[in-house]
């Protein structure tokens, strides 16, 4: 019982040579409250940022989907114009011929639609590039 008692009061004294603190500073300014604050804001901030994440992600594979599903769409209506012209079928009952404007209309139809499901598949594109830059933006903010 003596022993604890001359020990705290050598230590309350002084009795080390160094000065005795229950923290070095480094540790008192990795754990004052400016920093808990500091660590606290950016907590919130990474989960903002994931939440927004989640959303484009969301939002990203919505759009994917129905883009993909309005290319397929495309991609069949002019196959299967093409196949009626080269099978040399009007899909017209009242007219008994096939004449070869009506294919020539059926051919420009099908390429536009072709075309129109590349401008797709391009704009696919570009919105992914946009996803990846609005990622990179949130990491640097």
């Amino acid at each position: 019982m003596f022993r604890f008692t001359l020990q705290s009061r050598l230590l309350h004294v002084g009795g080390s040579s160094a000065g005795w603190a229950p923290r070095s500073v480094k540790h008192a300014q990795r754990h004052s409250k400016q920093a808990l604050q500091l660590s606290r804001q950016r907590f919130h901030l990474q989960k903002e940022n994931a939440r927004i994440r989640q959303s484009v992600n969301y939002d990203y594979v919505e759009q994917r989907r129905m883009q993909g599903k309005s290319r397929e769409a495309l991609s069949t209506a002019a196959h299967g114009l093409i196949h009626s012209v080269s099978k040399g079928r009007n899909h017209d009952a009242s007219q008994h011929f096939y004449s070869p404007q009506d294919r020539a209309d059926d051919m420009a139809t099908a390429r536009h639609l072709l075309l129109l499901g590349e401008a797709k598949r391009r704009e696919m594109k570009r919105g992914r590039t946009q996803r990846l830059e609005t990622f990179r933006s949130l990491k640097h903010r």
